[in-house]
């Protein structure tokens, strides 16, 4: 809008000065000016969007990678499980396993104590006939 304005500006200005040369009004100078702010406001927002831009790009690959990385820990989340599962069943056989062996050791030592216990000394039938 300014920019059609100077220049219809300036096309009255060289039909009223085509006789004394390059005359410029007050008018023309500060439409220039403005028409120039313009531009250098343009040219400010052209690099600023282009810095959003590249920004906004960044924190896309960020997102990018950060979403590669949930994923992987997902994934390390569900390997662990399986291991702790398979860990707890493994260690509940192992339980049930010294159980067992719990109760034949405690078997195997129960004829002995009623062995022992059958003789008054409390030591046993091979000392006690010794003692005889």
């Amino acid at each position: 809008h300014l920019g059609e304005e100077l220049e219809t500006l300036k096309r009255k200005s060289q039909v009223t000065t085509a006789g004394n040369g390059k005359t410029r009004t007050t008018r023309e100078i500060e439409l220039e000016r403005q028409l120039q702010e313009l531009r250098d406001a343009h040219e400010l927002r052209g690099s600023q969007l282009v810095l959003l831009e590249t920004q906004q790009r960044r924190a896309e690959l960020s997102n990018a990678a950060l979403q590669a990385q949930i994923l992987d820990l997902q994934e390390r989340v569900r390997r662990d499980a399986e291991e702790i599962e398979c860990l707890s069943e493994e260690k509940a056989r192992f339980k049930l396993r010294a159980m067992w062996l719990h109760t034949l050791l405690l078997l195997r030592r129960a004829p002995r104590e009623r062995r022992d216990a059958s003789t008054q000394d409390g030591e046993g039938l091979d000392r006690s006939t010794r003692h005889l």
